[in-house]
């Protein structure tokens, strides 16, 4: 996994699961947040007309006891959803600067080296290298 501060749960972290790349972060709030979030799920719940939204597979999916929404939830205003949205989205926002880093740092170590009496190439070049893209 890489994580750009080392360690922490409430940091992003990436992890290669060839050749798909994982995000993974806890939401620093989640213990405070949960139990309104949940509160605001049930309501919704119970406002639901049936226990399946999309009508697909009803009998299997409600044999098991399972229970779809409408795939909205995103589209309501609540306070701890809210909250919810502004995490999700700084993590997307995060993963995307990971992705672009790593672009970055494979088109720099994929590039020919100047040569090394061309110092106003190499000088650059080096530094790209050793503390990666500026």
């Amino acid at each position: 996994m890489v994580s750009p501060s080392g360690g922490s749960p409430f940091d992003l972290t990436a992890e290669a699961c060839w050749p798909t790349l994982l995000f993974h972060r806890r939401w620093r709030d989640h213990a405070a947040e949960a139990p309104v979030l949940l509160a605001f799920l049930a309501e919704r719940r119970a406002d639901q007309a049936g226990r399946i939204a999309s009508g697909v597979a009803v009998r299997a999916k409600s044999g098991h006891g399972l229970y779809e929404s409408e795939f909205d939830l995103f589209t309501h205003s609540h306070p701890a959803l809210d909250r919810l949205k502004g995490f999700i989205g700084q993590s997307l926002a995060a993963a995307m600067v990971l992705i672009k880093l790593a672009l970055r740092e494979a088109e720099i170590a994929a590039r020919p080296r100047p040569p090394a009496w061309k110092t106003w190439e190499s000088r650059p070049d080096a530094d790209d290298r050793e503390y990666g893209p500026r």
